[in-house]
């Protein structure tokens, strides 16, 4: 009897004891688990040294083909000079990244980030940039022939001397970029929005700026030769010393445009009216029957 009593004790109290402990140890294994889904910099910055030795590996492999690097995180990561030729970048976060002088020829950008990056002298001829983020990025000297930047944001980006000839901008955001000395020749920048941005002395000859937004942008001596501008905003723009020698300005705003040495003689489509509310000097050149306002020599 004392026997029984004494097994029916023990079995209460490990139930007992079971009742206490196991709710307390799945509550720890809950709290473990929380705590190892927090991301750890270290645990980050080992992924992004993993990434860069596979991109440095597959440098020497070429026969293993692009490098699939879709959504990859790799903000801030050193890859001058490194070879992505046609590699899958979508989505990949790029911010702050040093892409210096690095093979992008063909490589698929869409949608990617890449605001403040530096990617000067970098080579993204005939990339795809639909759609990413170049906020603020430098593109000093680097190659953007034939890219398609759909929809691309560069406001505020460095671009002077870059080669964009036939690129693809329509509807790019370009406001506040710097623009200098850019080849552009033959680009399609229709309905770009360029407000603001500085293009003195690119070349813009047979480029298409078709309903593009130039409010307040400077281009001076820059060559508009037989560009497109017709419907172009280019109110305030100042266009000092600019070539637009067989330029189509047909319905163009040039409602405070400064055009002081501007050569317009052989323009097309442009319209008295459209003079009327422009300003230039003695040595404008227009259309024969055409005027403008003269402001004084400074």
């Amino acid at each position: 009897m004392v026997e029984a009593l004494l097994f029916i004790a023990l079995v209460i109290g490990v139930a007992a004891a079971v009742w206490w402990w196991v709710p307390r140890w799945r509550l720890g294994k809950l709290a473990a688990g929380a705590q190892s889904e927090v991301p750890d910099d270290q645990a980050v910055s080992k992924e992004v040294q993993a990434m860069l030795a596979v991109i440095e590996r597959r440098a020497t492999r070429p026969e293993l083909g692009p490098l699939n690097l879709f959504k990859a995180a790799l903000s801030k990561a050193n890859l001058s000079q490194a070879n992505l030729r046609a590699a899958n970048l979508r989505e990949a976060e790029l911010s702050g990244a040093d892409l210096r002088a690095a093979d992008l020829r063909a490589a698929d950008l869409s949608e990617a980030n890449l605001s403040g990056a530096n990617l000067a002298r970098a080579d993204l001829s005939e990339a795809t940039l639909s759609k990413a983020d170049l906020r603020a990025a430098d593109l000093t000297g680097a190659d953007l022939s034939k890219a398609y930047l759909f929809e691309a944001n560069l406001s505020g980006a460095t671009l002077t001397g870059a080669d964009l000839s036939k690129a693809y901008l329509f509807e790019a955001n370009l406001s506040g970029a710097d623009l200098s000395g850019a080849d552009l020749t033959g680009t399609n920048l229709l309905e770009a929005t360029l407000t603001g941005a500085t293009l003195s002395g690119a070349d813009l000859s047979r480029a298409n700026l078709s309903g593009a937004d130039l409010r307040e942008a400077d281009l001076a001596r820059a060559d508009l030769f037989r560009a497109t501008l017709v419907g172009a905003d280019l109110s305030g723009a100042t266009l000092s010393g600019a070539t637009l020698s067989g330029t189509d300005l047909s319905g163009a705003n040039l409602t405070g445009a400064d055009l002081p040495w501007a050569n317009l003689s052989k323009a097309l489509g442009l319209a008295q009216e459209q003079l009327d509310a422009a300003c230039g000097n003695d040595e404008t050149k227009l259309p024969e029957g055409l005027s403008i306002m003269r402001l004084p020599r400074r």
